[in-house]
């Protein structure tokens, strides 16, 4: 079956959403991470932006050294000239300059603050349609009181044992 290549992928759309509605870092992993390992041939592209999600999980926890690392392997797998990036909406040197941005701040354990990806203006709009729908603000920032979304991994390994 043969993708309209101008149509994100669902899960690409789904990251997005709670990259910027819910910043629930550790979600877009797990939504990305399950299609990257769908794909026949692994592609670095959708490894970067898990990178990216973690990297912003890592860095909101206080863990600067672990999010420079992310940060630096993502900005090798989303070079600023990849046509995957513009095809799926996403200004590629825009979003390199926010990875070396981003990089510097945790590097420099800068607090960290949220982020809008530099989306095209049809996708940002896709995005906010999308979390409206979701009782979502778009682009609002982290709760850095919400404890269960700053150490989602905790409540996951706890849940994982459980079973």
């Amino acid at each position: 079956m043969h993708r309209d290549t101008n149509v994100p992928p669902e899960a690409f759309l789904s990251y997005l959403l709670h990259f910027h509605g819910t910043r629930d870092y550790f979600e877009c992993h797990e939504i990305l991470e399950d299609h990257w390992k769908s794909e026949d041939i692994k592609n670095p592209l959708w490894s970067g932006l898990i990178q990216l999600a973690v990297s912003q999980y890592h860095h909101r926890r206080g863990n600067f050294r672990g999010a420079v690392r992310l940060l630096e392997k993502a900005i090798v797998k989303l070079p600023a000239d990849d046509p995957q990036l513009q095809e799926l909406g996403v200004d590629g040197p825009q979003l390199h300059t926010l990875l070396n941005t981003l990089q510097t701040r945790a590097a420099n354990q800068q607090l960290y603050k949220s982020v809008i990806l530099p989306l095209s203006p049809s996708l940002q709009k896709a995005c906010q349609v999308a979390c409206d729908e979701q009782g979502l603000l778009f682009g609002q920032q982290s709760d850095l009181t919400n404890d269960s979304l700053i150490n989602r991994h905790i409540e996951r390994h706890l849940s994982d044992k459980r079973l």
